[in-house]
């Protein structure tokens, strides 16, 4: 399958876009493992994807449709790099620290009332910072409702990374099925890679959903 010409050229002239998205992410989020230059690279790939997609008739814009895809994108490169980067202690401050809302206390209080040192205060602080982007930055985009951040029901809560250590928890079936979906795949792609039925993939999506919730509630005592 060839890109077409006209695509290439939608891609070629809008790679601008791309690059003011990627400045503007990296400076949000410089601290993190993901910088300006792996935000082009999946910026671009989202550029192109909308390229593929796009259909004039539906009355957007080019750019106004891209804008949302390759952000989508770029979200989605910033959840899966820190996912697995925050320790279950560093979770389980950060969520009491948002539970008593004292998240514009200095670093120095923060670490005076939890007993914890500096730096997990920091990192605790971190993590509420990029939850709140991406609570902000995330978008409604049909080709991925069904993925990673839906799993239960909401993108506006703190708790949304996954950390490692909740994964470990679940059966082999639902670790396979948690990576399909962030792994951007839909329920209908996983289902016809498992030779399940749609509906069947969909109960275990709701199972994880329900495990997680059980999970945060308990590290947050």
């Amino acid at each position: 399958m060839t890109f077409a010409k006209d695509k290439e050229q939608l891609v070629l002239d809008n790679m601008g876009l791309v690059k003011d998205l990627a400045s503007k992410m990296a400076f949000k989020t410089r601290t993190t493992l993901v910088d300006y230059d792996d935000f082009v690279q999946v910026g671009s790939m989202g550029l192109m994807h909308a390229a593929e997609r796009f259909d004039e008739s539906q009355g957007n814009t080019f750019s106004t449709y891209a804008y949302k895809t390759i952000l989508g994108y770029m979200m989605r490169e910033l959840t899966l790099k820190t996912t697995f980067r925050s320790p279950v202690h560093v979770v389980n401050l950060a969520l009491s620290i948002n539970r008593r809302q004292e998240t514009e206390q200095t670093l120095e209080w923060i670490a005076e009332k939890y007993n914890v040192p500096i730096d997990r205060a920091k990192k605790a602080l971190e993590y509420l910072r990029l939850s709140a982007i991406s609570s902000d930055a995330i978008v409604a985009n049909t080709d991925h409702k069904e993925g990673f951040y839906n799993l239960h029901g909401t993108t506006d809560d703190y708790t949304m990374p996954i950390v490692e250590e909740f994964i470990a928890t679940l059966k082999p079936r639902h670790q396979w099925v948690l990576h399909g979906l962030m792994n951007h795949k839909t329920l209908r792609q996983i289902a016809e890679t498992a030779g399940i039925s749609y509906q069947r993939i969909g109960f275990l999506k709701i199972e994880i959903g329900k495990r997680y919730k059980v999970y945060i509630a308990k590290s947050a005592r």
